[in-house]
């Protein structure tokens, strides 16, 4: 998520002369669904990647990481605070089941007198979804959140050379190694979890009070 001069340049052009910081980090959304695409929209796009705004823009896209990392990265090129959250999206069609939800992220943007307003370019850029205002502007309450930022340094490690660079799931190593938590080529993820959830009906819960 570094401000590189190719960043810098993106930001100023996407925002012109706005000074504005809420349509200034509009600006900057729309920046990143015009020039990228996320790979369930293009299937030519990666399908893994580690967060990083500038790999994201030589592809084109990729995952809601590396977007999101775009994102913020032109957010803090034009002194707007961003940040990073990790979760899971809570699917209808996964009502009363117990399945592994898989993992998205999101950013949150800062806007003075304001506070952190949450935004998923993904779910923004899908054509059958309910648009980039809505997205831009705040999520669904079809959310679990797990952690906020990057690059942890987790106490009780073996592997100490790096820091952990983002928790989808979590963390575990299998005799000292760092456990895969996705797939990595025709490896499986070592490290999985399930998620479930019901409904509640709050018409039905007023009246039964």
């Amino acid at each position: 998520m570094q401000v590189t001069p190719r960043i810098e340049k993106i930001a100023r052009d996407a925002c012109g002369s706005e000074t504005n910081v809420a349509l200034q980090a509009r600006l900057l959304l729309d920046a990143v669904a015009d020039l990228t695409d996320h790979y369930s929209k293009d299937s030519s796009k990666p399908k893994s990647g580690v967060g990083d705004a500038d790999i994201c823009l030589t592809a084109g896209g990729g995952t809601c990481t590396n977007m999101h990392s775009l994102f913020i990265a032109l957010a803090r090129a034009r002194g707007i605070p961003a940040r990073l959250q990790m979760g899971y999206r809570l699917r209808e069609p996964n009502h009363g089941k117990e399945v592994d939800p898989g993992y998205r992220c999101w950013a949150e943007y800062f806007v003075p007198n304001y506070g952190w307003i949450p935004t998923d370019i993904v779910e923004a850029d899908d054509p059958k979804g309910l648009g980039r205002t809505r997205w831009f502007t705040g999520l669904t309450e079809r959310r679990l959140w797990l952690n906020q930022g990057r690059e942890f340094n987790l106490p009780g490690r073996s592997v100490t050379e790096r820091r952990v660079n983002t928790m989808v799931i979590g963390y575990a190593e299998i005799d000292g190694v760092e456990a895969r938590v996705l797939p990595e080529g025709d490896l499986p993820a070592q490290l999985t979890r399930t998620v479930f959830y019901t409904e509640l009906n709050p018409s039905a819960a007023l009246a039964a009070n």
